[in-house]
């Protein structure tokens, strides 16, 4: 496993954070000296994170060495496992997605053996230069950065340390992360996005969880599982004969009966009065305009709100993002409701909303970064090193 000192840390979260610099402006942003930074370069250089960009004119003789730039010499992969689906993806440490593809999961697979056989297409092509390897999974994940807490999705995954089987159907000592799906996506915007405001993020695909960062810095908990509320409990529900609805947790009235791809797809069946087979009907009936459509996504803020509510008033994010896999039509509606709920609230400070549509791979390629994340020397994933 690769293992690098602060400079070096410091040097690639700079150069990911920024992008191409020169030595001098690694001097002054880092606050090391220009012996270090040259020391620190060169040992990068020579270990193929780094490589010199095109070089500078002087107005001596001869050029200097231009901006540092990350080599292609190594990738990073990430894998995204859904409830149909385990997507892959590499990544070059510049972020540059170099491939991609994708393995059917039919109902009840244990997907871990769907994992290893997309780890195993990645290093039949790629070998070595796959330097960390980050996993997005659905559910509870304990801060270990390994054992899946709880997984309604995949319940016969409950327990188990994940990490621990991958790593051992691995030819090569490298980085293993698992992380939940929403703790992902913000890691996308974070590092590829480059986002630096305080963000409260939602994703609601499948299910409904979020993720917080803070000054930077993405909020995991003592235990990992800060922001998973889609199991929290809807005091009431109205329009029920019974007042309960029966979550696939095995609870009664989660968050996740109200919002989020497989409530909408319930709800939109009751509202139809006839089985609907497929989320994309829900989606396309979203794309129309469909007055019923929009007001069922509408409507589920109103079920979520009281979570938001108490994490925009203790945190006051600048912004707050939603992850949907609904086409971009969905986001007047939510944000029409989710104002509607903060004033009527007595919410002054109201984030900027901002939306990320039909998800585009955003979750594989934040699982990626998980390992640039590690390689930069994140305390979160520093303190795992000798576990990873």
């Amino acid at each position: 496993m690769i293992k690098l000192n602060r400079s070096q840390e410091a040097v690639i979260a700079l150069l990911g954070r920024e992008g191409p610099l020169t030595r001098r402006q690694l001097c002054s942003s880092t606050g090391l000296s220009w012996a270090v930074i040259a020391k620190t370069v060169s040992q990068l250089g020579s270990a193929g994170f780094l490589k010199d960009g095109e070089t500078l004119p002087t107005r001596r003789r001869g050029r200097n060495p231009g901006e540092v730039v990350f080599s292609d010499k190594y990738v990073m992969a990430g894998i995204s496992v859904g409830k149909d689906a385990v997507s892959y993806f590499l990544l070059e440490l510049n972020f540059t997605l170099v491939l991609s593809g994708e393995e059917r999961l039919a109902p009840g697979d244990d997907p871990v053996p769907v994992i290893n056989r997309c780890l195993e297409k990645m290093f039949s092509k790629f070998g070595k230069r796959i330097i960390s390897v980050g996993i997005s999974f659905p559910g509870i994940i304990s801060s270990d950065c390994g054992t899946i807490i709880k997984s309604v999705d995949f319940p016969e995954c409950d327990g188990r340390n994940i990490r621990n089987e991958i790593k051992t159907a691995l030819r090569f000592d490298i980085p293993v992360i698992i992380e939940r799906n929403a703790v992902c996506n913000l890691n996308y915007l974070k590092l590829a996005d480059k986002v630096t405001e305080d963000i409260l993020l939602v994703s609601a695909c499948h299910g409904v969880s979020t993720a917080l960062m803070i000054d930077g810095e993405i909020i995991h908990g003592r235990r990992g599982g800060i922001g998973e509320i889609g199991h929290l409990e809807i005091s009431s529900l109205p329009g029920n004969a019974d007042g309960t609805i029966p979550c696939e947790c095995g609870r009664i009235n989660c968050v996740e009966t109200m919002v989020g791809g497989k409530s909408w797809q319930r709800r939109w069946e009751e509202m139809r009065v006839r089985k609907s087979t497929l989320p994309e009907d829900i989606y396309e009936a979203v794309g129309k305009a469909v007055p019923s459509a929009l007001e069922l996504v509408g409507s589920s803020m109103d079920f979520i709100y009281p979570y938001l509510s108490f994490l925009v008033r203790f945190f006051r994010p600048e912004k707050l993002f939603f992850v949907l896999n609904l086409p971009e039509s969905s986001s007047l509606v939510i944000t029409t409701c989710l104002i509607r709920c903060f004033e009527k609230d007595g919410v002054t400070e109201i984030p900027e909303m901002g939306f990320i549509f039909e998800n585009d791979g955003v979750t594989g390629r934040g699982a990626a970064l998980l390992g640039f994340e590690f390689l930069s020397g994140n305390p979160y994933y520093r303190k795992l090193g000798k576990e990873l």
